[in-house]
């Protein structure tokens, strides 16, 4: 049984192939697109996760992976609850994964709309810790659901 999805963003061009986000995001941000493809995911992923449960599977949690340069521009805690309430989704079923990036981008900017997030019962999670130096002390410091670790391959 699928008990949590995650939202993953291609682009099928046809004179390049499929786009991966590791190519796609980087371009979106510099086009300053970023904010309207990341709620277009949005919007878009929690409709899939609400048709689900039209034929009868169990809700299930989806992560949508934010851009730094979308978590800190304009009013994301808004844009959220905006998409959530054209989807249906309940905000329960919504994790937004951030990176360390975010985290430490701006520590009071980021603190505030964490919070905003998680007064409208969305889960945060910490995105590929273990890439880079950032000591869970630190992270103490955020309203954070949980932790994904990324560790080497032996």
């Amino acid at each position: 049984m699928v008990i949590g999805a995650e939202a993953l963003l291609l682009w099928d061009s046809p004179t390049l192939g499929v786009v991966s986000p590791a190519e796609l995001i980087p371009v979106a941000e510099l086009s300053g697109l970023i904010v309207s493809i990341g709620n277009w995911v949005l919007i878009n992923a929690y409709k899939e996760a609400a048709s689900w449960m039209e034929f009868d599977h169990p809700p299930v949690q989806v992560g949508v992976n934010l851009s730094v340069i979308q978590f800190l521009s304009g009013d994301l805690a808004r844009d959220v609850k905006n998409c959530l309430d054209k989807s249906g989704l309940t905000p329960d079923l919504l994790d937004l994964e951030l990176t360390k990036s975010m985290l430490v981008a701006n520590l009071g900017q980021t603190i505030q709309t964490l919070i905003e997030l998680k007064e409208q019962g969305i889960t945060i999670s910490m995105d590929d810790f273990g890439t880079g130096h950032l000591s869970l002390s630190y992270l103490a410091r955020f309203p954070l659901d949980s932790i994904k670790l990324t560790a080497p391959l032996l």
